[in-house]
């Protein structure tokens, strides 16, 4: 005898719904099951680092990491001593995250080293010991060009860094152009004229006017993170501003009277709100914003 709960072809019958469960109610209830299977937990599981960069600028010190996924995490700021802790879940220790400790270089105004480690399962632990109190910003970006996924960790000291002294006084013109990955390109080989030294506030009030600095701050148009337009061979406009930039710069400093001051000097990314401090705190009387569009017709002309 057959059993039951097969029909006579031998197919077994199907399942009961429950009671007062439509079949519309019941594919519903499943479908939202599945989804619960692939929820972003099990996605950050599968991510993992492409690259980690610390760059160390006049006003703050950005560490970035890229993966190929969306970046699941969480920070707190810990005292005495000053520490940055940030929890990165689905990422496993290995040995992309394990070079952060040897990018810091020796001068970083802010970070003092970088450790990683194992938290828990599934959660790798990064501590950013910090020489002196910091106010972090941090946020992700989504993929463009060339860069995967990226978490950006700002470092601001408590006390800002007077970026115009740093431009000053700084002793290693190479380190300022170097890019966030800690290599120099071979364009920054070339001299840079030293900014002179800034007229008082006072002094510049009671100056004649034939004598007076004309300050004109250059701002190389993105940068890092942010590579700008394309071109169709790969060239990246942040590339392309930052060298005209410089050669603005050596002419305008080659003029009487007047001197630049360049947002940037390297591959790097500077807020834009970070760029407007930098030409208010220096009293610029010009800011010059560059540059470069991408473009498909060879023929074009102008600037």
């Amino acid at each position: 005898m057959r059993d039951r709960d097969e029909d006579q072809s031998g197919a077994q019958a199907p399942t009961p719904l429950p009671a007062g469960l439509s079949r519309r109610e019941f594919l519903r209830f499943t479908g939202a099951a599945v989804t619960l299977l692939v929820s972003p937990v099990g996605q950050a599981a599968a991510s993992s680092l492409i690259a980690v960069r610390v760059w160390p600028g006049t006003e703050y010190t950005r560490i970035t990491l890229e993966g190929s996924a969306e970046f699941a995490f969480s920070h707190l700021v810990v005292k005495d001593p000053e520490r940055l802790v940030l929890d990165l879940e689905g990422i496993e220790l290995d040995s992309v995250l394990q070079s952060l400790s040897s990018r810091v270089l020796e001068s970083d105004p802010v970070i003092k080293l970088i450790r990683a480690g194992r938290n828990r399962p599934g959660v790798t632990r990064v501590v950013v010991e910090l020489k002196g109190e910091i106010s972090p910003q941090i946020f992700t970006l989504k993929p463009i060009a060339s860069y995967g996924h990226r978490l950006v960790v700002d470092l601001y000291p408590s006390e800002p860094i007077d970026p115009l002294l740093a431009l000053i006084r700084k002793s290693s013109p190479m380190e300022a152009a170097a890019g966030d990955d800690g290599t120099v390109p071979a364009e920054a080989v070339a001299d840079h004229p030293t900014p002179p030294e800034p007229p008082s506030q006072t002094a510049a009030r009671n100056a004649p006017e034939a004598n007076r600095i004309f300050t004109v701050v250059i701002d190389a148009g993105h940068g890092g993170e942010d590579p700008g337009a394309i071109g169709r061979r790969g060239t990246h406009e942040k590339n392309v501003t930052l060298s005209i930039a410089r050669r603005l710069k050596a002419k305008i400093d080659a003029e009487p009277n007047m001197r630049a001051v360049m947002t940037r000097n390297g591959d790097y990314f500077v807020p834009l709100q970070r760029r407007v401090a930098l030409a208010r705190r220096v009293q610029a009387d010009l800011f010059v914003s560059i540059h470069a569009d991408a473009f498909v017709r060879p023929e074009a002309r102008g600037s």
